[in-house]
């Protein structure tokens, strides 16, 4: 829906339908996480969802301690979830494009993983697999988010 400046206009995507959107796509998302091709390490991935005046964050699977074993050094994946969210934000992109066509968007210090995506003021980020399957993560929740934007959307509509 679209407004004029001033006008009031409804919130259909809050903080209610973020959490039934990431409870519907984390059937699936488990599923990919016991995949080993589809992992590095970790079975589980820290998900932010950025909103333009809030944001969310979550665990999809059963988050463990650092395993040394893994081949990665240790790392906060939940600040890389919510990082990689931010920079697709600011970008109004996917990071794996920044990455791949646009590097010199990244600022200084700042991680080039794919992982965060954007579309519509809302910016996902995911870590905790690997690159391509957070990105693949971060999209099945935004489709979920749309699913059941579009049915919220669906509910006004009849009910006015």
């Amino acid at each position: 829906m679209f407004f004029r400046k001033g006008e009031k206009h409804m919130i259909i995507i809050g903080e209610k339908l973020v959490d039934a959107a990431v409870r519907l796509a984390s059937h699936s998302i488990e599923k990919i996480l016991d995949d080993p091709r589809f992992v590095w390490g970790p079975k589980y991935v820290h998900v932010t969802v950025l909103l333009p005046e809030e944001h969310y964050s979550y665990v999809i699977g059963n988050e463990t301690e650092w395993d040394p074993k893994w081949p990665e050094e240790p790392c906060d994946i939940k600040a890389l979830a919510f990082e990689k969210a931010r920079i697709a934000r600011r970008e109004k992109n996917d990071t794996s494009v920044l990455r791949d066509y646009a590097p010199w968007l990244f600022k200084q210090g700042e991680n080039s993983y794919a992982g965060g995506i954007y579309y519509g003021n809302i910016s996902i980020g995911v870590s905790g697999a690997n690159e391509n399957t957070d990105e693949n993560i971060a999209k099945i929740i935004m489709t979920c988010i749309f699913l059941h934007a579009h049915a919220k959307a669906e509910e006004l509509k009849k009910s006015s």
